[in-house]
């Protein structure tokens, strides 16, 4: 007999939280919500992302990268939102877009005003759409791994222990934005969530716009209560800043794209 269950998927989900909407609500700003969550639905409703497979060379004659276009899903619970793709670990698929998608809507959050928090897991999943029934490990792995996170910005779980090259370039050591309680929590291996690095979207910013990231994320730090969660997000701008070539002498260079596109349904 055929079961839901059969329908579990390798999965690469980002799992957002919209801050200060609980402030917002007891304020009676309901039309700022509204404007906020339809902004954000808008931005994650783009449909396709190019998934690279950049751990397997030689895939065409001139020894580029086979680029794949694959849908992206989303969902959203009041101030919680989600993203994900399905891909196929076998083939060794690299997740440089889906980081590139993150960081992009992480980045635009910030030019709205739109203070957000994320984590990044993969793993097995059941992400039913018409029961809206979603179930699974990297689900679980990356909302305690948000709510464990002092800061604006996108921390990396412990289920991309290891990454490939392309991805590894998009992410930075850090473990500052890490909350002192998650550490005092750890009693075992399992207890940890985070691989000691996060997205690098400072760096994503200054490749992507002109303005200077910091007065947008100041103007969103009117709450003394969780001024915090600001300061360290432009802690982390600046240690990007100071980090620009980090990875330069320390991983092999990224083979050109010249991608060979084909249809992925």
């Amino acid at each position: 007999m055929y079961k839901d269950t059969d329908k579990r998927k390798s999965i690469a989900l980002a799992f957002f939280d919209i801050l200060g909407t609980s402030q917002k609500i007891n304020s009676d700003q309901y039309d700022e919500i509204y404007d906020f969550y339809s902004y954000m639905v808008d931005l994650c409703s783009e449909e396709q992302i190019a998934i690279s497979f950049s751990n397997l060379p030689g895939h065409t004659r001139d020894g580029s990268d086979i680029v794949l276009s694959i849908p992206m899903k989303h969902a959203f619970f009041s101030d919680t939102f989600i993203i994900w793709i399905e891909y196929d670990e076998l083939f060794g698929m690299s997740l440089r877009g889906f980081f590139e998608k993150c960081m992009h809507i992480f980045t635009e959050a910030i030019r709205r005003g739109i203070p957000l928090r994320g984590a990044i897991s993969r793993g097995d999943a059941i992400m039913h759409e018409e029961k809206k029934l979603y179930l699974g490990k990297p689900i679980v792995e990356a909302a305690r791994a948000e709510i464990a996170q002092n800061w604006l910005g996108i921390g990396v779980t412990r289920s991309f222990e290891e990454m490939c090259v392309s991805e590894a370039r998009l992410v930075l050591p850090y473990e500052d934005h890490i909350k002192e309680s998650h550490f005092n929590s750890i009693k075992e291996y399992d207890d940890v969530l985070f691989v000691h690095c996060a997205l690098d979207w400072p760096k994503y910013w200054r490749n992507m716009y002109d303005e200077d990231v910091i007065p947008f994320i100041k103007r969103m730090n009117n709450n003394y209560a969780f001024s915090s969660y600001y300061d360290n997000a432009i802690k982390f701008v600046n240690y990007s800043k100071e980090n620009e070539d980090f990875w330069e002498d320390k991983l092999p260079p990224t083979p050109p794209l010249k991608p060979f596109i084909v249809s992925y349904d």
